[in-house]
Formats: C-alpha cells, sequence, structure tokens
C-alpha cells in the first residue's frame, strides 16, 4: 500500500517474462519514465495491472520505448487523481497489446491518454476493449504530430467511454481505428467529440465507428470535425 507496483526511471533496458501481476492501493501500479537522452529497449508483459486511489496516474509510460503486454485480464484502474493510463512522448516506439479489457473509473483528469505516441513510426497501440468513466478531463485522448497517416495506429475494437466535465474523445492528428458502442460526454466546457486531422491506415474510412452517441451541455461544439 502507498507504494508504486512497478517503478523505473531512466533505465536502457528492462526485459520482463513470464507471468507478472501487479495490483497496488493508493498508488499507480506501473510508472516508467525516461529523459529524452535515454534511448531504451524495454521489453514489459503482464497478465494484469490493478491501481487503485493512486495519488497520480494508474499507469504511467513516458519516453519509454519497446513494448508493452498485458495478456490476461487487462488494465484497471479505480480512482485516480492523474489521468488513468498515460502514454507519451516514445522515441524509436512503443508497440502496446493488451487483448483484454482497459478500465478507468471515477477518473477525475482524464482516463486514457496517448501524446507524441509513435509519431512517424509504424507501430501500433491495440486495446481490445476499453471502459472509461471519468470525472473529468478527457475520457479518450490521442494527439500527435503531422501527418497522421505516418503515425502508429490506435486501435480499439469495443467499448464505451462516459465523460462528466470534459469531452469523451479528442484526436488531433491521430491514426485511428475505433469502434465503440456508446461515447457520452456531459458539461463539458470545450467538446463532447473532438476529431482533427485525424487518418485511418489499417482500412478504408471511416477511423472510428460509435454505434450511440450522446452529447449534453458542451460549451462549445458538440461534435467537431476537421479536415479528416
Amino acid at each position: 500500500k502507498n507504494a508504486t507496483g512497478f517503478l523505473g526511471v531512466n533505465n536502457r533496458q528492462i526485459t520482463m517474462t513470464g507471468n507478472n501481476s501487479v495490483t497496488t492501493t493508493s498508488a499507480a501500479a506501473l510508472s516508467l519514465t525516461n529523459d529524452a537522452a535515454i534511448l531504451d529497449t524495454t521489453t514489459l508483459l503482464f497478465t494484469s495491472l490493478s491501481s487503485t486511489d493512486s495519488p497520480t496516474n494508474g499507469v504511467l509510460l513516458s519516453g519509454v520505448d519497446g513494448s508493452l503486454d498485458v495478456t490476461g485480464t487487462g488494465i484497471t484502474v479505480t480512482n485516480p487523481t492523474g489521468v488513468g493510463v498515460e502514454i507519451r512522448d516514445t522515441q524509436t516506439g512503443l508497440a502496446v497489446n493488451v487483448p483484454g479489457t482497459v478500465t478507468v473509473t471515477s477518473g477525475t483528469a482524464g482516463g486514457i491518454s496517448l501524446r507524441n505516441v509513435n509519431n512517424g513510426i509504424n507501430k501500433t497501440v491495440l486495446f481490445n476493449s476499453i471502459n472509461v468513466q471519468t470525472d473529468g478531463g478527457t475520457g479518450l485522448l490521442v494527439k500527435n504530430t503531422p501527418p497522421a497517416s505516418g503515425n502508429g495506429l490506435v486501435q480499439i475494437n469495443s467499448g464505451s467511454i462516459a465523460s462528466t466535465g470534459g469531452p469523451a474523445l479528442s484526436a488531433t492528428n491521430a491514426n485511428l481505428d475505433i469502434s465503440l458502442a456508446s461515447v457520452t460526454s456531459t458539461n463539458s466546457a470545450t467538446t463532447g467529440i473532438s476529431l482533427i486531422a485525424c487518418d485511418n491506415s489499417a482500412s478504408a474510412y471511416p477511423g472510428v465507428v460509435i454505434a450511440a452517441t450522446t452529447v449534453s451541455e458542451a460549451d462549445s461544439s458538440g461534435i467537431f470535425l476537421q479536415n479528416n
């Protein structure tokens, strides 16, 4: 309790094998950060990651390159103070494979955030299913540098997003192949859904398919689409 499950700072190589799982209370399950000067080769292998009541993130990978596989039930983050699952600033690329579900509940700073992940690099972030419920921030945020078609794919095959006080989905310069059953945004200070300069290199358009969409009381546009 109160200790990060797996913590790393400025490591050039980490290799994991076998069946590994992390469950934490009042701390992040996984937190790895590398400065820009660190060119790393990281191989992360877990069956599950679970964090409850973290004062920071549930899962954080910053400047980490290589691979993350969560082969069992998936990633579960409950009531984090920071973004539930945050991946950012890869250099040589990070392949992410979660065949289970990424669940973020009661996130006050956002659910899932992918910033500058696989810019210009052909590697995929795959979350087979997501279940995101946030009370602030953005449910799913994907932001890269242009052009979107040259960036790594973000693939989500099923799930739902329900955000209060922020957008449910916001993507800029993102290469997306996303299918969701439902997306809901309530009382966002900006938009409910925003897609700007996005692409889909996996198949023909559309890159985002949502079966049911509800946006209530957004201060800006309910749904904003530009240059896709």
